[in-house]
């Protein structure tokens, strides 16, 4: 499962186009329209009801601040993706990791090479698709 978190509706597209590529791998991802700033006491329920849940999650930010996917991550004890759509230079304190990647389909195969550790299934297809990228050369 992949929990979008996004911080302002500007970035819904790019996360629905992500929830789309996702899907095709047969993963499950939902969107949540989040402020670190604004909400925050909304931001630590939701991780909180996910360390709690006992899912498989990884958590994917798309945010041009860093505050969003500092608080998760510092919050939460899976995976943080922070997709960084500024060009700025981001980073995070001691206890508060975050991948950052700038490019949505970075972030959409770091997120399904997390999850294929534990799904043998996906960890098929991704060493394909690595073996086709590798044909092609």
């Amino acid at each position: 499962m992949i929990a979008i978190l996004i911080e302002k509706k500007a970035d819904e597209t790019v996360a629905r186009e992500i929830n789309k590529e996702l899907d095709a791998f047969g993963i499950n991802s939902e969107i949540y329209l989040l402020s670190a700033l604004k909400v925050p006491e909304l931001v630590i329920d939701l991780v909180s009801d996910f360390n709690r849940s006992g899912k498989e999650v990884v958590h994917m930010v798309i945010s041009q601040s860093p505050a969003l996917a500092g608080m998760v991550s510092a919050s939460s004890f899976h995976p943080v993706i922070s997709l960084n759509t500024s060009n700025e230079i981001v980073s995070y304190p001691a206890f508060a990791p975050a991948m950052i990647v700038q490019n949505s389909k970075n972030a959409i195969l770091a997120a399904i090479k997390i999850l294929a550790l534990e799904n043998s299934k996906l960890k098929k297809r991704i060493t394909q698709q690595i073996d086709e990228m590798k044909e092609s050369y």
